[in-house]
């Protein structure tokens, strides 16, 4: 009888486990959840570097920037979540509920990229801050700034921000 008994309790706690699981794992993936990307963002060529664009998802407000990507098992390779701070300010990002490696891009509020942090570790709960204030990140996937060659001093474009952010849009649109 206490074999019957064992093995109930052992499916039990097994059902119950596999419960408290599913309901901690989101119903639909969080890439799925977000508005298309709404950017195009692109880094001019010079004499070093061939150029490169991504379209990108906005995190402009305290919720979207808390979320990022966290969830993401998977991100496409020319796509890139921007984080829009509306001022200049000392910002930190951490890799807690993240899945997959990313590259934090730290622009300042011209589009200069002043800072690359590469390939962050997922769940990482140590924090990635900015060198100084910056107005933007750009989160790609890890390894992909220096695949494309990447560097502190590039400049970013952008056409496509909203309105609202038209006073503080770098490199308007030539």
């Amino acid at each position: 009888m206490n074999i019957i008994c064992e093995k109930a309790v052992s499916v039990a706690v097994r059902w119950i486990m596999a419960a408290a699981i599913l309901s901690i794992i989101p119903s639909e993936p969080r890439a799925e959840s977000l508005r298309c990307p709404s950017l195009r963002i692109s880094f001019l060529a010079d004499s070093n570097f061939h150029g490169a664009s991504f379209d990108a998802y906005l995190a402009d407000d305290a919720s979207e920037r808390s979320a990022g990507l966290m969830g993401f098992g998977s991100f496409p390779k020319h796509q890139a979540m921007l984080f829009d701070f509306t001022r200049e300010r000392e910002v930190g990002f951490w890799m807690k509920n993240t899945l997959i490696p990313l590259d934090m891009i730290f622009l300042s509020r011209e589009g200069k990229i002043v800072k690359i942090h590469g390939n962050a570790i997922p769940h990482d709960e140590t924090t990635i801050r900015s060198p100084f204030p910056v107005r933007y990140v750009l989160e790609i996937n890890g390894g992909l700034s220096r695949q494309l060659g990447l560097t502190e001093g590039l400049q970013a474009r952008s056409a496509d921000l909203p309105e609202k952010y038209s006073a503080g849009r770098f490199c308007l649109n030539q």
